[in-house]
């Protein structure tokens, strides 16, 4: 899977927002090996999150995917320890719950537990830097 993924993305130009893909492979890998949260912070994900963010920083803002793409970017930068850019997606959102959310039994609430983990670990980060 991942690396019939992997050609498409090299495959495609920047801003296509065929990245993203990536972190949904990595949503269904880890809950079908039932593997931990932790998975989140390996460094291939970490590379696939960096990718996924350039690739919609190179789209057109109107970009059809840009709400799957930001969706995506939420959910795994959160998971990744990453709260500060994952707060930067949630916000960019608005009250829009998209995939990986949608996937879960209560969407709604799914969204907004880890949207409010993304702003207390963003809230965490800042007072660490102040």
């Amino acid at each position: 899977m991942h690396g019939f993924i992997d050609g498409a993305i090299d495959a495609a130009p920047a801003g296509s927002l065929l990245a993203p893909i990536k972190l949904e492979a990595y949503f269904e890998q880890f809950g079908q090996d039932g593997e931990k949260l932790t998975a989140w912070k390996r460094p291939e994900v970490g590379a696939a999150l960096d990718a996924a963010l350039a690739d919609l920083a190179a789209a057109d803002p109107d970009h059809p995917r840009a709400g799957y793409a930001r969706g995506w970017l939420a959910y795994a930068l959160t998971r990744a320890g990453r709260p500060t850019e994952a707060l930067e997606q949630y916000r960019a959102l608005g009250r829009v719950i998209p995939q990986p959310f949608t996937n879960f039994k209560d969407p709604r609430q799914a969204f907004v537990d880890l949207r409010v983990a993304a702003v207390q670990g963003a809230v965490a980060e800042a007072r660490k830097k102040a």
